[in-house]
């Protein structure tokens, strides 16, 4: 059992961790001791598993035996059940930590003695944990229902403080219904815990909230959460880092041409987002921005959503760059996933346990479109906020990519404000081909160098030319050219040119 420690006048208040991974750091570290907490969910939201688990690692990290009072499972159902997650309560219950008590078939006349034989089982087996499921089941023995409120008024909120027993009500919460349970269960109790799930883009997504807790600050946000082999994983929301100390030192992007633009490089642990259509050198520049750390001896994570490690380094080997060899020695390493809404949350918080145990100086992910497809507009908002923040709180300089459509202008791009600095490439048509340009469209605390640049891509990567001198209107991607241009465009075309009144 953990306790947070008083601060000032401020009364010490018991923590029981419930061992749920994600879960405890966003209450405080767990449910305050003694006191009874409604766990409320759609059908399949699992419930009984996160109750479980709340047993479950009392019993094995911290030697608290806990018991489970069934009103809808019975004994060799749930241990079949909790095998497949590998929680073993059969061991638990040989070392005494552990009791099941199996009340399904109990009609309204028994209740009071049930209650009355789960009351006189606590204190025996020293229960510190207690769960009882479900409450909706429990109330259905009961022909009125202000029976149902007296008995978890008196009997349940009474015994589980005199106790000091942590108790999870487990009640549903029917598809459509804002009701949890009866409709009584929320008010008495200390902390309610709602469970549910969607469908969104054809994927099912949970959703975890935590609706009260006394005496506890809790999220302001809903949290999502899994069930894997290993029960329940709650991710935390996408709340910004705290801002640390703001550096003044400048850090290559490993483009040249783009340094001098930027008079020197980009701010250490600032954000660049380089936008494009399909084809404009995106991915080409964010291998560049990685290998000129590498090669550096800065540790660089790269993080890609559209293409795996193995094309990356074949994409890499096209211009010489030896990334595995970069990867062996520690210097460069690769994430690859392919996001959608079931797996986002799971993805990002796996890219935050590598940020942590990787510790880079530059981050690279490619690219945001392929996030913002799969997720809510404010939430996708919130993940670009998170990024920006996380390089200014640990001092790592992030690239990311994103696409545009034709014509479109990184305005457009509706999530494009945090980042530090904006680069946009273009594909720009002339004389029957396509050259690609790029422009500046934000440098945060630099002067902008706001001139259209021509590149081009060759075999050392990404080379920034002068500027466009004989083309206009290029934003738009296709531009009207000076007559001397057009004319030689027209005679390399065999086309016969209209009179002009002028000459040229």
């Amino acid at each position: 059992m953990a306790s947070n420690e008083s601060t000032g006048h401020e009364p010490v208040v018991e923590r029981v961790p419930t061992g749920v991974e994600g879960l405890d750091g966003v209450i405080e570290g767990g449910f305050p001791q003694g006191d009874l907490i409604l766990l409320a969910g759609h059908p399949g939201s699992g419930k009984t598993l996160l109750s479980s688990q709340f047993l479950y690692n009392g019993a094995t990290k911290y030697a608290e035996p806990g018991v489970y009072v069934s009103f809808a499972e019975n004994r060799e159902a749930f241990l079949r059940n909790m095998r497949r997650t590998k929680m073993k309560f059969e061991e638990l219950e040989k070392k005494n930590l552990f009791k099941f008590m199996d009340f399904i078939t109990v009609k309204d006349k028994a209740i009071d003695e049930t209650l009355a034989t789960v009351v006189g089982e606590i204190d025996p087996f020293k229960a510190k944990r207690l769960v009882i499921d479900s409450f909706s089941a429990m109330a259905q023995a009961f022909s009125e229902r202000i029976d149902a409120r007296i008995v978890l008024h008196t009997i349940l909120g009474r015994m589980t403080r005199l106790n000091r027993v942590t108790t999870l009500l487990i009640a549903e919460k029917p598809l459509g219904s804002k009701l949890l349970g009866g409709g009584m269960e929320e008010f008495v109790s200390d902390a309610v815990v709602v469970l549910t799930h969607s469908i969104e883009r054809g994927y099912l997504v949970r959703n975890l909230d935590v609706v009260k807790m006394r005496g506890t600050r809790t999220p302001g946000t809903r949290l999502h959460y899994e069930i894997g082999d290993a029960g329940i994983t709650v991710y935390p929301a996408l709340t910004p880092y705290p801002v640390g100390k703001i550096s003044a030192d400048r850090v290559s992007t490993g483009v040249d041409g783009v340094d001098r633009m930027l008079s020197g490089g980009m701010y250490r642990g600032s954000t660049i987002l380089v936008m494009g259509e399909s084809g404009t050198g995106k991915t080409t520049s964010s291998l560049q921005f990685a290998v000129k750390g590498a090669t550096n001896g800065e540790r660089v994570l790269f993080i890609s959503y559209e293409e795996s490690p193995e094309e990356l380094a074949r994409h890499g080997r096209s211009f010489g760059w030896d990334m595995p060899e970069l990867s062996e020695n520690g210097l460069l390493k690769f994430l690859s996933y392919i996001p959608d809404p079931g797996n986002v949350y799971k993805i990002f918080a796996e890219g935050r346990a590598e940020i942590q145990k990787f510790m880079p100086s530059r981050l690279v992910v490619d690219s945001l479109t392929s996030l913002e497809r799969v997720m809510d507009p404010d939430e996708f908002f919130q993940t670009v906020r998170r990024l920006v923040t996380l390089g200014k709180s640990r001092g790592i300089t992030c690239l990311a990519t994103a696409g545009t459509s034709e014509g479109a202008l990184p305005s457009d791009f509706w999530v494009s404000s945090p980042a530090d600095v904006i680069l946009s490439f273009r594909q720009v048509e002339s004389q029957s081909a396509l050259r690609r340009a790029l422009v500046l469209f934000k440098a945060r605390g630099s002067p902008l160098d706001s001139s259209i640049k021509e590149f081009v891509i060759n075999q050392s990567g990404i080379v920034v030319e002068e500027k466009f001198a004989d083309l206009e209107q290029i934003l738009s991607g296709s531009g009207p050219r000076p007559a001397r241009v057009e004319g030689w465009s027209d005679a390399f075309a065999n086309r016969p040119r209209p009179k002009r009144e002028e000459q040229w």
